[in-house]
């Protein structure tokens, strides 16, 4: 699937595209119960394309100045 996890300003949170991802197999599941592991390859390289897609038209790179002027936050304390 991909990281569980990842950096966001400075603390550790989920991972929103692996969350996506395992949403979106759910999802696909509940309305095709027959799907074998093919069936959910094609789905996440539909995945894949659909993100790639919205990269290119809405999202594209930040350059490296952007990238340095981010603010790290304080982490919200962890407890279990």
């Amino acid at each position: 699937m991909g990281a569980s996890v990842q950096l966001e300003g400075g603390c550790y949170v989920a991972n929103r595209r692996t969350t996506a991802r395992v949403e979106g197999i759910r999802k696909f599941l509940a309305t095709h119960p027959w799907a074998d592991s093919v069936d959910l390859r094609i789905f996440l390289s539909g995945f894949d394309a659909g993100e790639e897609y919205y990269r290119a038209v809405f999202r594209p790179e930040p350059d490296s100045q952007e990238l340095r002027s981010v603010p790290v936050k304080t982490c919200p304390e962890v407890r279990p």
